[in-house]
């Protein structure tokens, strides 16, 4: 990185790292969350489709 240091610009490895794994973090967290939804969402379809056929027998 020495055209950073060239440039003036003070880089320091611990929060570049730190930057990263918290990018990795969000990363994992959206994924978390988007299953969830995907979970939530073919649960209540299946529920639906429950008490619809309940309704109709």
């Amino acid at each position: 990185m020495p055209h950073l240091q060239r440039l003036g610009a003070e880089v320091n490895l611990g929060q570049l790292t730190g930057l990263a794994e918290y990018k990795d973090m969000l990363a994992e967290n959206l994924d978390n969350w988007a299953q969830q939804e995907r979970y939530q969402g073919v649960e209540g379809t299946l529920c639906k489709q429950i008490v619809l056929v309940w309704r109709s027998s």
